[in-house]
């Protein structure tokens, strides 16, 4: 096999690989998005909480910021990266930094 016929062959065995990485990270998205979805739904009788489904944040406030022309509830999803969740489990239970 030809130096080139062997790139060719990486190169395609890589794309086979990122492809099958992304259609994977692609569903389980999509997955964390509707369970975020249904737990936003199951939060409607809550005043606040804070979530984390997957890789999904979700947090809700009772809305009572005096900031706010509104005083309803307010509900953040946030898709963390590594690198939030890293920063993001480095706090404690009573939101300390370790």
């Amino acid at each position: 096999m030809s130096a080139d016929a062997k790139e060719l062959a990486e190169e395609l065995r890589r794309a086979a690989e990122l492809r099958a990485l992304h259609s994977v990270r692609a569903d389980n998205g999509s997955k964390q998005a509707q369970a975020a979805a249904t737990l936003i739904q199951v939060l409607d009788g809550t005043e606040q909480a804070v979530v984390m489904v997957g890789s999904v944040l979700v947090i809700k406030d009772a809305g009572d910021d005096p900031r706010r022309r509104e005083s309803a509830p307010a509900i953040r999803a946030k898709m963390m990266t590594d690198l939030s969740g890293v920063a993001f489990g480095n706090f404690g239970d009573d939101g300390s930094l370790r």
